[in-house]
């Protein structure tokens, strides 16, 4: 009896071994820590987590087949929170054309994060999990603090970035999630990752009903629609370049929401706080490239060129490009610092609208004879296209002026009309001249007055 119990030992741990011997391509065994992953090339087991996404979670692992010295992690997706089987599908769809997309593109093009191996059937199956290996790199942020990059080298890891994205927007690919987190750093040189918003413009669509795409607090305004109708998603790439810009040379994890405005001190890039000569090329990207509207958005080639702008700026110092980008730059920043002192308003529209709201409650005086116009109704004439005063009074009078701007001056308190001088027609019969207005006769008043002249009539407050 003590020989057969034995006999039957040995023959299911003889079906164990066979078993695990003939695990199939990807397939988990045992749980917890000890499943083992198997692909083309390696077999594994996880280890610590070192980061998570949309798609998956990415840990270290442990390979048992091989004595290879390479330090890698896996990317393994993660189903368990979709409870909708059709979003299942969807996410595992995405997963698949994301390890192909990279597969198709990672030998041609320098800086896309490798995959090394991978496991994902075509049609997702229950038992079998989906995975793919990569070299184990550094984060961006931490690389940076960590070495003590200075802003030359930040803007070189940019330009690299920049030729990535170049090469991409030639083959009609967009990223889609382009943000600080997915920036990695292998052997010094920046690499970028997470390919699961890939798209080309031949794809079909395959993001979920009311999903919206990509990084939340930076994304263009595109791609916050969760009912998204757009083939080129190039330009949606170039505002999260911009953004990841800014981050990287700002050092700041956050970021900003919308356009890039150079008169918002908090967001502005102060060239004197880095002490370099200008960063005229870098708000010129900014600027153009976070436009609301993504047609009017500059492309990545011209994206690279002023990040090389920057770059050579940054490398010799004080030149005459320099220079000249540096009086831009100061004049745009003389526009947003300081006040104008003067105002001047040409528009015909404007100045009938201001006059019609000032006009009843304003001191009205022409300077010079400090005459006063009492009137309480701005209008324009019936004839052409000048403007009377007029009072509400019946024996009020009546003044008829041509304007020909509106002066405002933060030096004095209201504002001034200038109106042109205009010779006298047939037209204006029912009027006196201005000059006659003021030598008639004592006790007689003209009620109606045409200021043709090239005289100042000054708009106070009242005191009331």
């Amino acid at each position: 009896m003590y020989i057969l119990k034995v006999l039957k030992s040995m023959i299911t741990y003889a079906r164990v071994i066979i078993k695990s011997l003939r695990l199939k391509e990807g397939e988990l065994k045992m749980s917890g820590k000890d499943k083992i992953y198997k692909g083309n090339l390696y077999e594994f087991t996880l280890g610590k987590g070192v980061g998570k996404g949309g798609n998956g979670r990415v840990c270290e692992v442990n390979i048992s087949n091989s004595q290879c010295k390479e330090n890698y992690v896996v990317k393994v997706l993660s189903l368990d929170k979709w409870k909708d089987k059709d979003m299942k599908k969807l996410r595992y769809k995405r997963f698949h054309k994301e390890i192909h997309t990279v597969l198709e593109l990672q030998n041609d093009i320098l800086g896309i994060m490798k995959i090394i191996d991978f496991h994902c059937p075509s049609e997702m199956q229950k038992k079998s999990g989906a995975w793919y290996l990569m070299y184990k790199a550094e984060s961006f942020n931490k690389f940076c603090i960590k070495n003590n990059i200075d802003l030359k080298r930040k803007v070189e890891y940019l330009l690299e970035l920049s030729n990535i994205l170049v090469t991409l927007h030639e083959r009609r690919y967009s990223h889609r999630d382009i943000k600080i987190d997915n920036l990695l750093i292998l052997n010094n040189q920046l690499m970028l990752a997470d390919f699961g918003l890939i798209w080309n413009m031949e794809d079909s669509r395959i993001t979920g009903e009311d999903e919206r795409l990509g990084p939340f607090y930076i994304g263009p305004p595109e791609l916050e629609n969760r009912d998204i109708d757009i083939e080129d998603f190039r330009p949606s790439d170039v505002y999260l370049f911009a953004k990841v810009v800014w981050m990287v040379v700002k050092n700041d994890n956050i970021g900003f929401r919308g356009e890039y405005k150079r008169h918002n001190k908090q967001f502005y890039l102060n060239a004197s706080e880095y002490g370099i000569t200008t960063f005229e090329p870098i708000h010129k990207l900014l600027e153009k490239s976070t436009k609301f509207n993504m047609d009017e958005r500059i492309n990545i080639k011209e994206c690279r060129e002023l990040i090389i702008a920057q770059l050579s700026i940054l490398n010799e110092g004080i030149t005459n490009k320099a220079l000249s980008y540096r009086f831009e730059e100061l004049e745009k920043e003389m526009i947003n610092d300081e006040e104008p002192n003067e105002r001047i308003y040409r528009n015909s529209n404007t100045i009938i609208k201001v006059l019609k709201e000032f006009t009843p409650i304003s001191n009205i005086i022409i300077e010079g004879a400090n005459d006063i116009i009492n009137a309480n109704l701005a209008k324009l004439w019936k004839v052409d296209n000048s403007i009377i005063f007029k009072s509400n009074l019946k024996t009020g009078q009546t003044f008829l002026c041509y304007p020909n701007f509106i002066k405002y001056s933060n030096k004095k308190e209201g504002f001034e009309l200038h109106i042109k001088k205009v010779e006298r027609e047939d037209i204006h019969s029912e009027f006196v001249s201005y000059k006659e207005s003021r030598i008639s006769k004592w006790g007689s008043v003209n009620n109606s007055i045409f200021l043709d002249e090239p005289l100042v009539i000054r708009f106070e407050k009242r005191d009331y």
